[in-house]
């Protein structure tokens, strides 16, 4: 059995049922009760409070409505809810209050959002009770919306002139500045204003600061209001209306046209920031409350530092615009007005260019410019004096002046309203080098010259031409026999002029290429005086029992006849032929990245040299084409210059140099029949080997030497045994041998045997018996020498040879 029951009201509702059984005679009562109540539909919240709305601005909230009937299967329908069109609406229909959606659907357990949007149309308070109409339900559900309209009343006065008296009041140019970042807001005046300024411009009043010297401050008062009764926040911003621009005037009032493309360094680039290097407002940002009043103040402080160059006053008239911006509230805009005093003194330059100079070494000129000062005021004299002081790149010659007005220069006196300064330039690096020079002028004013340089090292390159060996003929004429493109040793820089016989010169020419980036200028080359021979292997001989060291016994060395001199440049073919190369016209520039110069160099001698190694030097000087021709102050009268390795020479002249190790051979006593063997070394110290012979004929009786030919190298050595055997008695044998013109004396003396004093017996006993007998003999010189017995007997015998070779006694 299924009952259904539908409810009209709320409360409970009874039935009375009875069942029956027909059959059996028998009913059961049955009561059905029923209780009936409102669908259970809320809002989120009982109000919504919008608290202070701008007028004209809107807000809006969402709210959320909620049935939280249980979601059953058998009773899962939506409840329907309408909002009344006529609750929406505040007292005589001023304000209203928009709701979306105003009708819709609630399912059970899902909220649905509503929207309640409100437009503030004048300063007062609202409330209206919105009502809900929901299906099935008895009582209409009311939501609550309350706002209050406001607007920001407030009022900007200006100061006009250095009376704090006279104010003037600041008309706002457009309200309200809707946003939440009031920094934010003030940029974006500006930007509107800059965007549009045939628009705004002449909405803009006007805020004069007059006439400013560099280096003064002056200030204007800026006075800030709320007359309205809530608090309101604001914020300054100051923009550029015509970015890079300065108005500059002549006294006629004309444009001058230099000015205006130096007037845009006052700012530098396109954003405002650098405004506030100059004018300033403080504060920049703050809170008005109700009745409140904010003093802000607007400075225009020139640097002291001025950068532009001209006698004529710089105005600001239009350049700058301050704005002000009020959250919620108007906008402000005034055009900034003022102008800095003319520059007294005037430079005859800004910017000082050294261009690329070589880094300083000793005998090197540093680079020098001049720079003028003048007095252009025609009324009063100045002081001027550089607060830059001297460093190891930059130097001045300044010293505090005073330079009088030109209107008191006298017909004797045509200088004392300017004044000249020097500035070197020395760079000690290989870098760029950037420098500013400080002038305080009164005191007060400040003005800079931008010094800029570069420094670069010397890089002279060579380029070594082939080798020419030239010999001269029995006939006098000359002739290249020998050429040689051997080419530089990049580690060494070393050129290579060959190794010279007898009858014979070489020339090689050099050419000298400027890698640097910067000119310079060649005055001559020449040799270094200083001179080095290289160094030679000691040659050493030996004996039996000594080891003598034989060094070269040449005396001082010889200096090489090597010439240099500077020459036009020419092919490498020609460099080969014995034409005649003119000189080069000097002094010459080697001009920067690849400027030519050629050196020829030539070496003759007449006598040997060993390996020798001279410097060349070249002699240069800095090229400034700029430097002016007066003649700077402390400065010496003859130029400065300073010489610089370009590359080395080696050469050598060979020749013979063979001789002995001793001047003579001394045998001392030799006895008559005997033989003495000497040691005599032949050393060959020269550079060239040769073909020894002794000659025979020289020779004397008695006298052998080994070997008697062969072939010496140089820097060795050839030992010979030389063997004396005297026939005959002579109190001294002296002999003269030559080979390849080099003689010997040989000295010997020839002497007998000595006797000896004692007589010898013998005794023999029996027949036929040996008898032994022991002979003592003595010498008294420690020379070699043999014995043996020259007689023999019948019944006596004694060896032929009894010492050989014996030294002891």
């Amino acid at each position: 059995l299924c009952f259904e029951a539908r409810a009209h009201a709320v409360g409970i509702f009874e039935s009375f049922w009875r069942l029956k059984f027909e059959q059996l005679q028998f009913s059961v009562p049955l009561l059905v009760v029923a209780h009936v109540r409102e669908p259970d539909i809320v809002f989120d919240r009982s109000s919504v409070n919008f608290r202070a709305v701008l007028v004209g601005h809107t807000v809006s909230q969402t709210v959320y409505l909620c049935n939280r009937e249980p979601d059953l299967e058998l009773d899962s329908e939506p409840l329907e809810f309408v909002f009344l069109d006529s609750s929406r609406y505040g007292p005589g229909r001023q304000d209203v209050v928009l709701v979306n959606p105003i009708s819709g659907h609630v399912y059970p357990n899902k909220p649905f959002p509503i929207q309640v949007s409100f437009t503030a149309k004048a300063e007062r308070l609202t409330n209206v009770n919105l009502v809900c109409q929901v299906k099935f339900r008895k009582s209409a559900l009311k939501l609550n919306v309350k706002a209050e309209g406001y607007t920001m009343s407030v009022t900007v006065w200006a100061e006009k002139g250095d009376n704090q008296t006279n104010l003037c009041e600041v008309s706002p140019l457009w309200s309200p500045c809707l946003g939440v970042d009031v920094r934010q807001l003030a940029m974006q005046v500006g930007q509107r204003v800059k965007a549009a300024p045939v628009k705004y411009q002449p909405l803009l009043d006007k805020l004069d600061f007059g006439v400013v010297d560099p280096g003064e401050c002056i200030t204007r008062s800026l006075t800030l209001i709320n007359c309205g009764k809530f608090k309101c926040d604001f914020a300054w911003h100051l923009t550029k209306l015509k970015p890079n621009k300065l108005i500059c005037t002549n006294p006629e009032g004309g444009l001058n046209s230099t000015q205006l493309q130096t007037s845009g360094e006052l700012f530098n680039g396109d954003s405002d920031q650098g405004i506030q290097s100059i004018i300033s407002i403080s504060p920049e940002e703050g809170c008005l409350h109700p009745g409140d009043k904010v003093m802000c103040t607007a400075t225009f402080a020139p640097p002291k530092q001025m950068r532009q160059f001209g006698p004529h006053p710089v105005i600001l008239d239009g350049l700058v615009a301050a704005c002000l911006a009020f959250r919620e509230g108007p906008a402000f805009g005034l055009e900034l007005h003022g102008r800095t005093s003319g520059r007294v003194v005037y430079f005859s330059s800004s910017v000082i260019d050294f261009g690329t100079q070589f880094v300083s070494r000793s005998g090197l000129l540093p680079a020098c410019r001049q720079l003028q000062l003048s007095n252009t005021d025609p009324t009063r004299s100045i002081s001027v004096e550089c607060l830059t002081p001297n460093s190891a790149v930059f130097q001045h010659t300044m010293v505090p002046t005073i330079l009088q007005a030109r209107s008191t220069q006298s017909k004797a006196d045509q200088t004392n309203d300017s004044m000249c300064l020097w500035i070197s330039f020395t760079p000690q690096a290989c870098q760029k080098y950037e420098e500013k020079l400080v002038f305080e002028v009164n005191g007060s004013a400040l003005y800079s010259v931008k010094l800029y340089g570069q420094g670069t090292s010397l890089h002279i390159e060579t380029e070594p031409g082939p080798l020419a060996v030239i010999s001269v003929n029995k006939n006098g004429s000359e002739r290249i026999n020998k050429s040689s493109t051997k080419q530089l040793i990049p580690t060494d820089n070393v050129i290579d002029l060959g190794h010279l016989q007898s009858g014979q010169r070489s020339r090689r020419f050099v050419t000298l290429v400027n890698r640097s980036i910067a000119p310079i200028e060649v005055h001559r080359v020449t040799i270094s005086p200083s001179y080095q021979p290289a160094q030679k292997s000691q040659l050493i001989g030996s004996r039996e029992t000594t080891k003598v060291s034989l060094a070269p016994s040449m005396g001082p060395p010889s200096l090489p006849s090597v010439e240099v001199r500077l020459c036009n440049p020419i092919a490498e073919d020609h460099q080969l032929n014995l034409t005649p190369v003119s000189n080069a016209l000097l002094p010459t520039i080697l001009e920067a990245n690849g400027g030519k110069i050629m050196v020829e160099v030539s070496f003759q001698s007449s006598k040997r040299l060993e390996r020798f190694t001279e410097e060349v030097l070249c002699e240069l000087a800095a090229v400034d084409r700029d430097r002016p021709n007066i003649q700077p102050p402390n400065e010496g009268q003859e130029d400065k210059r300073f010489y610089l390795p370009v590359f080395i020479v080696q050469g050598a002249y060979k020749m013979h140099d063979i001789r002995f190790d001793m001047d003579s051979v001394n045998f001392g006593p030799v006895v008559r029949g005997g033989q003495l063997t000497k040691r005599l070394v032949m050393v060959n110290c020269g550079d060239l080997g040769a073909n020894f012979t002794w000659m025979e004929k020289t020779f004397g009786s008695g006298l052998t030497i080994e070997p008697m030919s062969g072939f010496i190298a140089p820097n060795t050595e050839v030992p010979f045994n030389i063997t004396l055997t005297p026939t005959k008695l002579a109190q001294e044998v002296r002999m003269e041998v030559s080979t390849f013109r080099c003689h010997k004396i040989l000295v010997g003396k020839s002497a007998n045997c000595l006797k000896i004093k004692d007589v010898m017996y013998w005794y023999c006993p029996h027949v036929s018996l040996l008898v032994a007998f022991l002979i003592n003999l003595y010498t008294f010189r420690f020379v070699p020498f043999n014995a043996g017995c020259l007689m023999q007997r019948q019944f006596l015998s004694c060896p032929s040879t009894i010492v050989q070779n014996k030294v002891n006694r």
